[in-house]
Parts: C-alpha cells; sequence; structure tokens
C-alpha cells in the first residue's frame, strides 16, 4: 500500500475487500407489473444475483420475515400502498435492506419522498438493463458503506451527527454544516472543505469555518499534486501532520506554515472516487491531532461524502425537473435543443455538445444546434455512426476520444444522437451517466412532439386550402389522405366513402398498401375514432392502426383509417389529431359533393340570368333595330320623306350601348391583371418589372399561341411565374434567370431556370416542415389542382429548374 505512513501502519485504516467470482446478494423485487417484474428479476438473475419477486406489499413483507434482502427495487405506485411506505416498513422487518425506487411519472416531489426515505437510487420506466444493473451495484456498494459506518458508529455515538447531515437537501447548507460540525467534534480550530474541478484538476475551497474571508479568498484554489491537499487526492489516503507522526519527504516539502502545529487532511470518497478534500489544524500551543483524532476524522468524513453525494444527487435531480418544465414550455425545436444542450454540459462537466437529429425523408443524421464550439470545428464535425441497443459489438453508449455519444430514441425510432465532449482523459459518474440517459429519453420526446406540431400545423393548413380551392372529388380525396397521413406518421392508409343508404362503404383513394375495410366499416358503424395494437400483426404491415368516422353533423360520410408497422407507433395524440383532421377531412368530402351539385345549379341560373339579360337587353334592342330598318325600307318604297341621319344616329347609338354591355359581360368572366395586358404581355411585363427591380437578368422566351389556353390554367400559370421568380430572389443568389414559355396543340409548358447556388431537396423539404413553411408543395398542388404536372430539378451548386405542363382546356 503506498501510504504516507509506512512507518506507522495502524494510522493509514486500510479496508480490506475481498471479490467474489460473482455476486452473492439477495434482491427482492416489487412492482405489480407482472410482465415488468419477471423481466426485471430475470435480467438481474442473469447477473447472478438470488432474486426473488411480489406483486403487493403483503406478499413482499411475508418474503421479508422469511428470509434476508439486501436489496429491495420497489414501484412507487402500488396497488395497496404505496411504494415509499412499503419500503418503510420492509425495513422494520430487515433494518439493513437498501432500496432503490421505480416508477413512470418522476416528479420532484416523488423524488424528494424518496430520497428522505433512505432510497440509494431512483429508476425511470422505462429503464434498459444497463441502467439497472449500474443502480443496483451503486446501491450495493452504498449500503456496505453505510454498515460500515454503522460499525464505527458502535465505538462513536455519532449517529445524531450523520442524521443532521442526511437532513440537509441543500448542497451549500451541507457543506458548511460539515465544516461547522466536524471542526467542533474534532475540536480544530480551522476546518474547510475543498471540492474537486475535474476539468481544470485543481481543488476550490467550497466551505470553511475558522477561516478569515481574505485567507479564503487568496488560497481559493490548489493544483492537484501541488499541495497536501492535492497529494491527498492522487493518493486517496489521509495525511496527518503532527510533531510526533512521521511524514514522507513530499509532505514536509509542501509544509510551509510555521505557525500550523497540526493538522488532518482526509479524502472525500464515494463509490471509490475522490471528490474532495476536508483539511482540519490545529495551531502550535494546542494539543496535536492524535491517532483516535484521525479515526473519529475518518468516520465523520465517511459520513459528509454520502451527504454531499446525497445533495448533489438532489441538485441534479432539481435542475433536471426545471430542465423538463423548461422543455415542456419550449417555443419551438431550437429553443428545446439549447435547453437540451446546456443540461447535458452541466450535467458532464463539459463545455461543448451537439445535438444530431434524424432527418424525416432521408433517415440521415444532421447537425441541428451546438454549444461551446466556433463556426471551425462546427464545420469539421462529422455524423457519427448511430449505435443503438441493438448492435450487437458496440455498446449503447460509445466513448471514443473523449466523446460520449447518447442515442435519442422511443422504442425502436430513433431521433438523434446527443454528442457531448469530455474533459480528456475524464470518464461521467455512473450516477450522472443514468441522468444524461434520462435527458436523452426526455428529449426524444420532447422532438416528437414538436415534429408532430409542425405537420400537424401543415397539415391545417393545406387541409384548409384544400377546402377552399378543390373541387374535382379524386383529386381532393387523395390530396387529403396524403396529408392526413404525413401529419399523424402513416406508412399506409386508406379514406372510405359510403355508397349508399345501407352502411357499405368503398375505398375511393388509398395511401401505400391501403388499409383493411373492415376497420372503416366498424368506425362508421360506432360513430367513434379506434385505436388498436396488434405486434402479432406486424409481419403483415399492420402493427397499429388508427381509424375515425367522417361525420357533418349527424351524418357519416365514410371514414379514414391509417397504420404503421410498427405497434407503438400511434398514441393517444395521433388518434386526437386524425378526430380532428377527420371533421375538416369530412366537411372537404361533403363541400367537393355539393360543389359538383352546386356547380352544374350555378351554371344553369348563369345562363338563364344571360338569357334574360340578352332578352331584356340586347334581343330587343336588336329586335327594335330590325324592326327600324323594315319601317325604313317600307318608307323609302313608298316615296315617304325620311330624315335619314337622324334615323342613323338613334340606330348607331343602340348599337354603342349594346357592344359596351357585351364588352363589360365579356370583362366580367375573366381576371382583371390578364384582361388589362393579356396573358403573354401580363408574364412579360411582371418578369422585366422583376429583373429591372431585384437586378437579375431575365431571359424571356415565349413560343406558340396562348390564346387556346383556359382561363384557369392562365390564373395558375400567372402565379406559378411570380412564385418561381421571388423563390430566387430570396434564396438563389443567382445572377441569370431563364424563363421559357411555350404552347403546342394540346400543351402549355413553363420553364423557370436560374444560375444560383440550388439546394439539397430532402432537406429543404425536412426544413420546411420544421419551419411550417410549404412553397415548394404549394407551387406543386397549385400545378396538380389546374390539371397538371409540377417537376424541380436542383442540387448544392448547380442552380434550380422549375418545369410545368398544363393542358390547353
Amino acid at each position: 500500500m503506498n501510504s504516507l505512513f509506512h512507518s506507522n501502519a495502524n494510522l493509514s485504516l486500510p479496508v480490506t475487500v475481498t471479490l467474489s467470482p460473482m455476486p452473492t446478494e439477495r434482491i427482492l423485487v416489487l412492482d405489480d407489473n407482472e410482465a415488468l417484474r419477471l423481466e426485471t428479476a430475470a435480467t438481474l438473475a442473469q447477473a447472478g444475483y438470488q432474486v426473488e419477486s411480489a406483486g403487493t406489499t403483503q406478499q413482499a413483507l411475508d418474503l421479508a420475515r422469511q428470509h434476508s434482502y439486501d436489496l429491495l427495487l420497489a414501484d412507487i405506485y402500488l396497488p395497496d400502498e404505496n411504494g415509499i411506505d412499503a419500503f418503510t416498513r420492509i425495513r422494520e422487518v430487515s433494518p439493513d435492506i437498501a432500496g432503490i425506487a421505480m416508477t413512470g411519472y418522476s416528479s420532484w416531489e416523488v423524488s424528494m419522498q424518496a430520497v428522505r426515505a433512505g432510497f440509494a437510487g431512483f429508476l425511470v420506466k422505462p429503464f434498459p438493463s444497463e441502467q439497472l444493473l449500474s443502480a443496483v451495484v451503486a446501491a450495493l456498494e452504498q449500503e456496505h458503506l453505510r454498515r460500515e459506518n454503522a460499525r464505527l458508529h458502535a465505538l462513536v455515538p455519532l449517529y445524531e451527527l450523520a442524521r443532521s447531515f442526511m437532513g440537509a437537501t441543500d448542497l451549500s447548507q451541507v457543506l458548511n454544516q460539515v465544516v461547522t460540525t466536524i471542526r467542533s467534534e474534532t475540536r480544530a480550530e480551522i476546518a474547510s472543505l475543498m471540492l474537486l474541478d475535474e476539468e481544470h484538476a485543481e481543488l476550490a475551497i467550497a466551505a470553511a469555518d475558522g477561516l478569515p474571508p481574505e485567507i479564503i479568498e487568496n488560497q481559493r484554489r490548489a493544483g492537484v499534486g501541488t499541495s497536501i491537499s492535492g497529494m491527498v487526492v492522487e493518493r486517496g489516503e489521509a495525511v496527518l501532520i503532527a510533531d510526533d507522526a512521521p511524514m514522507d519527504r513530499q509532505v514536509q516539502a509542501s509544509l510551509g506554515k510555521p505557525e500550523l502545529g497540526s493538522a488532518l487532511s482526509l479524502p472525500l470518497k464515494v463509490r471509490g472516487e475522490v471528490f474532495g478534500v476536508l483539511n482540519l489544524s490545529r495551531l502550535r500551543g494546542i494539543a496535536p491531532f492524535t491517532r483516535s483524532d484521525l479515526e473519529l476524522a475518518t468516520v465523520l468524513a465517511g459520513q459528509a461524502a454520502v451527504a454531499i453525494d446525497q445533495a448533489r444527487l438532489i441538485d441534479v435531480m432539481r435542475n433536471m425537473s426545471e430542465t423538463s418544465q423548461r422543455l415542456a414550455g419550449a417555443f419551438d425545436l431550437d429553443d428545446a435543443a439549447t435547453t437540451i444542450l446546456e443540461a447535458a454540459t452541466r450535467l458532464a462537466a463539459s463545455k461543448r455538445a451537439v445535438l444530431w437529429l434524424v432527418e424525416d425523408l432521408s433517415g440521415q443524421l444532421t447537425l441541428f444546434k451546438s454549444t461551446g464550439l466556433d463556426p471551425e470545428q462546427e464545420r469539421r464535425l462529422k455524423p457519427p455512426a448511430f449505435v443503438t441497443p441493438a448492435d450487437a459489438v458496440n455498446e449503447r453508449e460509445r466513448v471514443h476520444q473523449d466523446v460520449l455519444w447518447l442515442p435519442i430514441m422511443r422504442g425502436d425510432r430513433k431521433f438523434g444522437l446527443l454528442e457531448i465532449h469530455l474533459v480528456p482523459g475524464k470518464n461521467i459518474r455512473p450516477d450522472r451517466l443514468g441522468v444524461l440517459k434520462t435527458l436523452a429519453h426526455t428529449a426524444a420526446a420532447v422532438i416528437e412532439s414538436h415534429r408532430l406540431r409542425a405537420r400537424e400545423a401543415i397539415a391545417f393548413r393545406e387541409i384548409d386550402l384544400t377546402l377552399r380551392g378543390e373541387s374535382n372529388l379524386q383529386n381532393v380525396l387523395e390530396r387529403l389522405l396524403r396529408q392526413i397521413a404525413e401529419a399523424c406518421g402513416a406508412q399506409n392508409g386508406a379514406l372510405f366513402i359510403r355508397s349508399g343508404d345501407n352502411g357499405e362503404s368503398s375505398a375511393l383513394v388509398e395511401l401505400g398498401e391501403g388499409a383493411p375495410g373492415d376497420i372503416a366499416l366498424e368506425a362508421i358503424a360506432a360513430n367513434h375514432a379506434i385505436l388498436r395494437s396488434n405486434p402479432e400483426d406486424s409481419v403483415n404491415g399492420i402493427g397499429s392502426l388508427i381509424a375515425a368516422p367522417l361525420t357533418v353533423g349527424t351524418r357519416v360520410e365514410g371514414a379514414l383509417v391509417l397504420t404503421h408497422r410498427d405497434p407503438r407507433m400511434f398514441g393517444q395524440r395521433h388518434l386526437n389529431l386524425l378526430t380532428v383532421l377527420s371533421s375538416s377531412a369530412a366537411l372537404i368530402v361533403r363541400n367537393a359533393q355539393l360543389y359538383a351539385w352546386s356547380e352544374e345549379k350555378v351554371i344553369s341560373e348563369e345562363r338563364a340570368r344571360m338569357a334574360r339579360e340578352i332578352h331584356d337587353g340586347l334581343a330587343q334592342d336588336i329586335n327594335f333595330m330590325l324592326m327600324r330598318v323594315q319601317t325604313l325600307q317600307t318608307a323609302a318604297r313608298m316615296g315617304r320623306d325620311i330624315d335619314l341621319g337622324k334615323e342613323l344616329e338613334q340606330l348607331n347609338q343602340t348599337l354603342r350601348r349594346d357592344v359596351r354591355e357585351v364588352r363589360q359581360t365579356i370583362f366580367a368572366l375573366r381576371p382583371v391583371e390578364i384582361e388589362t395586358l393579356g396573358f403573354v404581355p401580363a408574364i412579360v411585363k411582371f418578369a422585366q418589372d422583376f429583373g429591372m427591380a431585384n437586378e437579375i437578368q431575365v431571359h424571356l422566351n415565349v413560343q406558340g399561341d396562348a390564346a387556346p389556353l383556359a382561363p384557369k390554367a392562365q390564373s395558375a400559370l400567372y402565379r406559378l411565374v411570380q412564385e418561381a421568380l421571388n423563390n430566387t430572389r430570396k434564396h438563389a443568389r443567382a445572377s441569370n434567370v431563364w424563363l421559357d414559355f411555350s404552347c403546342d396543340e394540346q400543351t402549355a409548358r413553363l420553364i423557370v431556370a436560374d444560375d444560383g447556388k440550388g439546394f439539397d431537396m430532402m432537406k429543404a423539404l425536412d426544413a420546411a416542415r420544421g419551419r411550417g413553411s410549404v412553397g415548394i408543395l404549394q407551387m406543386r398542388e397549385r400545378t396538380e389542382r389546374a390539371g397538371g404536372t409540377f417537376e424541380i430539378e436542383t442540387d448544392v451548386g448547380k442552380g434550380t429548374r422549375i418545369e410545368v405542363s398544363l393542358p390547353l382546356r
């Protein structure tokens, strides 16, 4: 043993640890969830522990009366009793049993109650097997330390002091109480407590008693290895300085205070790691510290270490609770990412972290946000390989070259990776790693929530546009199903419409492999939404499904059915979203049906109106002029005098009035912008004005006759030109734009190309969905509503080319 006290071994207080090839501790699992209870027991049994389980508190008490257990894993919420109270009752039977609390609904209040009740650990369901085993090892080790302290309590009456340490939960309060109490019990004149700053490899004074403030300020920090306290950290052993105590040369060389009569410097350890030093000193003229003082101070230091570790854990849990609240109230995904990175760097005692997200369309990891990196460092980052629990070679967390990667997942769904750059050569403590895993799990839920919220906004916007802008029922249903499936994250689906009053329905449109019709009939008959999970059917592509009736008032028009291969894909939130969207979908379907009927009625009414106007106006005038001409002809044949000038003037005025009425009718039937200039001149003028206003050279080429183009197509093409050129102005950084318009006998084609920077289509669509911006999608759907096709070609650094084809009529 590398001890400072090699000439007097009695002062070094060695602890002998016997290692056995397999763990021999007995563990009792208390949980009313049979599946989770059995899975937990099996995992622990495979690790070599002796495990028994119970579903109720009474069963656990009966087992505790029959056998002695080292550890209890207790669910907080039990059918017959609170898990915290159950732990207290079992401890009355078996006082030496340690405890780990398990819950699926963690909160700050419950965590506090569990810690105060004496639980050594806290697991949030669901938890991976490695987290379970890590918590068990830590709890048993802590219980071993507690039993060792209890043995020393038999020699020294320090029970009340331990209770006073454990009763405090605020870290600063615990630190001050430790130095004050230990100074009093050891009759030291000065007591100080230093904590290790691992990043800077130095000790910092965290609390002191009997030390003037100016000295605290001047001696606040000390490098590890450069002082007696630093040597204690490196060696992990206590140092006694007294006239009659032997000291090695390194300790003697570090003494530079002649007024110091005697001193104790003790390491603060938890789970075998030194995290601080407790320093006690007496001035010359005062009785020096003895070996008994060293024993007493060692016991007190052990108790203080446990109390400080507990306070640190509570502080971490408090910060985690605050982080969860901030995440729940995050305005958008960028705000949530900032909170996640701040919490990660704080827990890992690091300054640099990166959040990688999995893109919806490409499935690739892309950099979303970082902290602590300059632009050049961020540019050099490469997406890491995604490590999942299913990987056979790698662990769930990989530490390589001082980098920790935590997968952000929910079930089997991948949302991203949290990359943390650690202090070189330093690993994260197991308890902090457990909290980081919880943070990653929480981040997955937050990311999923914000992405679903963005998809909801887009879906509502697109459905609103469909509601106001489409009349063709088949087109309505196809667009509708695509939008709703994307908002809910479905792989397949179908939209069923009732075909008669007998309740039959048929799938008018399908997505992917469609959906089962019997579920649609069930939703229509029940007139309420359906959520089902069927893992056995996942091999057929339907692990989970949701369905909702299309209801307008009291009439059910049909049903929407969506499916996904993952049995855990759909939840109550997806069902609620589908219920809301199905209401809008039902209204769209009903409107399209009514529009088809009303369009015929409007056309008939418009024809009747125009017939009346022609009959009452133009026809009457023409009939009047015909009669007047006949009268003049008769008068001329009979030789009567005729005022020819007056008669022609009357006919001229009547004809002018009729011409004005005809022009007004025609003008009212065509768009004002196109009517003012004509379709092609309107495009030419807009392109010229755009080029002059934005200093972009517009090359315009028009071929063919646009006169046969239907008014609806003219309006759509004009708007597409506007949207394409505006996108070029805002995003492309182009110098030239080529605008080609051509017409043949059946088709009108519009091509808009630029020499700008271009973009990655997949990333742009993902980013657009995240921001709720859907310009490209709107252009495509405007084209499709006009009965045409839309194509776009682009890549980074290669410009953008958009081609639209519309039928002439």
